[in-house]
């Protein structure tokens, strides 16, 4: 997805297996101080200033953070690995992160060279989100435009076929045996989740090790987001948070595939430092997917319910968002729940330790039932 803008961020490192170019590496890295005119350089100029156009500093990415709660720090262990906080990052991932952290926040933070290159939205998903709470929702309408797109019309059809909706030994190979297999809720989900899963790396080891866990993360955080709402007075509004829950950390999944992208093509044979990743999602990744949103053009609700991720946390008083974005509440709490099972299934925290969590981070009375009734299922397992 992001081949050709790695390609212009480093047109001068030739991928060769087994040949890591770090004379040019640090060639490039003086060339940035001494000259305007590399090709490198030129582009990391264009593309690092702020909106007084003046030349700004882009290194704070490698500067060792203290994490906000051992929380956050166990959660980042369990999504990239080991992280020695102690340690500075390795020159190369220092090199690629700097380069990175350039698109995003170009230009007057906006991130539009990535913007650029992300897949286009489907007419299928804007045909969803227009009609999503709509109580007379035609489906057929829904299925005649997934028919144009064959991309998405294979995938609901493979979602169809697979174990969670199959309900026969004969296989689904039309939409509308998928929608029969599927119902009109798992249609709308399998659309969602066909055009989101283009955002996944593909054929990258470093990817199934850790990629793969902020992928699961953003379905589970998804259908998180629409149990609690289903059971709040706002049900009718379930299918959003849905989608809200899919695409809160969609930051996370595209700044970890730009920098994987990013070492593939400058040093194969080096794995990044996660180091890098940490401080790169820490910083930017809630921001990159309110900045999607707005660009997608998506309902005023769900940008308003991204936006309030950037600045809500367990100390912020739910009283004083609730009447204007309740929705948004219930993503936060949703994406604390998927971390804290995560985290819990994998034995980071324990019983006790997810107790006394569970209760700093869910304020909201939906999330607490949603808690109480997945831990009594737990029990005895």
């Amino acid at each position: 997805m992001f081949k050709a803008l790695i390609n212009r961020l480093f047109p001068s490192f030739v991928k060769k297996k087994g040949d890591i170019n770090y004379h040019y590496f640090e060639t490039s890295r003086a060339e940035e101080a001494n000259s305007s005119k590399n090709s490198i350089d030129h582009i990391q100029q264009h593309l690092n200033r702020n909106k007084n156009n003046e030349i700004i500093k882009v290194s704070s990415v490698i500067k060792r953070t203290e994490l906000s709660s051992s929380h956050s720090e166990q959660f980042f262990v369990y999504l990239f690995g080991e992280i020695n906080t102690q340690t500075l990052l390795d020159p190369l991932s220092d090199y690629v992160s700097r380069t990175i952290e350039g698109l995003l926040i170009y230009p007057q933070d906006s991130p539009q060279l990535i913007f650029n290159s992300l897949p286009v939205l489907p007419r299928s998903v804007t045909t969803l989100m227009s009609e999503i709470n709509t109580p007379d929702f035609d489906v057929n309408i829904l299925i005649e435009v997934i028919k144009q797109e064959p991309s998405i019309a294979a995938e609901v059809i493979k979602l169809a076929n697979s174990a969670g909706f199959q309900r026969s030994d004969k296989p689904v190979t039309d939409l509308k045996s998928a929608f029969m297999a599927m119902g009109s809720q798992g249609l709308l989900e399998g659309v969602l989740y066909s055009f989101l899963k283009n955002f996944t790396p593909k054929g990258n080891v470093y990817y199934k090790q850790f990629g793969e866990k902020i992928w699961q993360h953003c379905l589970k955080c998804g259908a998180i987001s629409k149990l609690i709402v289903l059971n709040s007075e706002m049900k009718e509004h379930a299918n959003t948070a849905y989608f809200i829950g899919l695409i809160c950390n969609l930051g996370e999944m595209i700044i970890f595939q730009i920098m994987i992208d990013a070492f593939s093509h400058v040093s194969p044979d080096v794995q990044p430092n996660s180091l890098a990743f940490k401080l790169m999602v820490e910083k930017y990744a809630k921001r990159l997917s309110f900045e999607i949103a707005k660009y997608w053009k998506l309902p005023d609700p769900i940008i308003r319910a991204l936006g309030l991720q950037l600045k809500i946390n367990a100390e912020t008083p739910r009283n004083k968002v609730l009447e204007h974005n309740k929705l948004g509440c219930f993503i936060y709490e949703a994406n604390k729940m998927s971390e804290l099972y995560v985290m819990w299934q994998n034995k980071l925290i324990d019983q006790d330790e997810l107790e006394l969590r569970t209760d700093y981070f869910l304020k909201m009375s939906e999330s607490k039932q949603l808690y109480t009734t997945f831990m009594a299922s737990h029990q005895g397992r």
